[in-house]
């Protein structure tokens, strides 16, 4: 492998298919998805054995790129660098996945961080997109869920202006940031992007104009159906044009209609809607292993009361950790580590967040929707 990567990289001072495919081979031996299948397995059938003797060939492909004294002073040391990196995170991630298959949250976490490692693999990236979305389908986390479709419209959207040249189509991913100013990950500004059309790669049913409008429909039904109508307006936006193109009458009077409810629901019940309740959870105690000395915003259901997701967490971990080991903290100030037993002890705390907006955010969000969508910031 170390050979092959080098004789690419001698060629063109990159070795981007080889990384496309190493990454793609990665995944179909460790969790049985390649860029042909859709399903996802949650579970692995790797031992022990497997797992060291992969992180073994990756460790002694990178001692291969430090030692390669040839090739030193070029950038081929960093990119295997950064290549073998890449890997080892899918692979920690995905066999985390079968560890923590009963806690839905630490899952979408490990499926979030494999799909950004997937960046370069945009097969592979939308794989795991959709997969995410279906995640959050059966949490019935629909805006979330809508989310994840956006970024797999805004990925085909980006391959789709690389390729072709329609003007009716949205110009790459920037064409979705009213939706979301995270789809601008999906930009394809990386060297490793330039073979994106070769070897089956960006040949799915998806990457296609009829696979964009599909996505961009889904995402826009899931954000109605979770009263985020304002966000769902601006697909609409990405898909008027394309029916108007195509002379589609019947769409652009079902998408008008549909705009149409959605500005009346704002009317009448623009400030009464429950987009959500977010509390801060920390966790304490070398119990936690990764997560000890970590904290997150959690987003629960509009009407969710502290006690709820506290009695949820500590049933959890109760049964993960045994009883008499973790302990809630309700209050809300500075955690000292010193006055903690870390060591027999699991500790989370959790507290209320609000949102928080500067004075540069409070000129810009004016309305109801735009203080409860898109944040970033929180205050406890």
């Amino acid at each position: 492998m170390y050979f092959l990567m080098r004789q690419n990289f001698d060629i063109g001072n990159n070795f981007s298919r080889v990384k496309q495919q190493l990454t793609i081979s990665l995944s179909s031996l460790v969790t049985g998805i390649g860029i042909n299948h859709s399903e996802q397995r949650l579970t692995t059938d790797f031992n022990t054995a497997n797992i060291a003797a992969l992180k073994s060939s990756l460790k002694t492909i990178l001692i291969y790129a430090d030692s390669d004294t040839e090739l030193i002073e070029s950038t081929f040391p960093s990119q295997v660098k950064d290549l073998i990196i890449n890997l080892n995170t899918i692979l920690s991630d995905t066999i985390k996945m079968k560890e923590y298959a009963d806690d839905s949250d630490m899952i979408l976490d490990l499926m979030h961080r494999i799909a950004n490692c997937y960046q370069n693999s945009p097969d592979m990236r939308l794989i795991w997109l959709q997969n995410m979305a279906q995640k959050h389908l059966e949490k019935q986390n629909l805006v979330e869920a809508g989310q994840c479709l956006v970024h797999a419209s805004a990925l085909i959207a980006e391959y789709l202006a690389m390729l072709e040249n329609r003007s009716y189509l949205p110009i790459g991913c920037a064409s979705f940031k009213n939706v979301s100013i995270n789809v601008l990950e999906e930009s394809a500004i990386s060297d490793d992007v330039v073979h994106s059309t070769l070897d089956g790669v960006c040949k799915g049913k998806y990457f296609s104009e009829t696979g964009l409008i599909g996505l961009v429909e889904q995402a826009a039904v899931f954000l109605v159906h979770s009263q985020n109508f304002e966000a769902s307006n601006h697909l609409y936006k990405i898909l008027i044009p394309i029916y108007e193109y195509h002379r589609d009458i019947k769409k652009l009077s079902q998408v008008h209609s549909k705009l149409h409810d959605c500005f009346n629901k704002i009317l009448v019940n623009g400030a009464r809607r429950l987009f959500g309740t977010y509390f801060r959870v920390g966790f304490y105690g070398d119990a936690f292993n990764e997560l000890n000395g970590e904290e997150f915003v959690y987003k629960e259901p509009g009407i969710t009361k502290l006690a709820e997701i506290a009695h949820r967490l500590e049933n959890y971990y109760t049964e993960k950790f045994g009883d008499g080991v973790v302990e809630i903290m309700k209050d809300s100030n500075n955690v000292d580590k010193k006055q903690l037993d870390l060591v027999r002890k699991a500790y989370i705390q959790i507290t209320y967040v609000e949102p928080y907006f500067d004075r540069w955010e409070s000129q810009k969000c004016v309305t109801f929707f735009e203080k409860n969508y898109s944040l970033s910031n929180f205050l406890h």
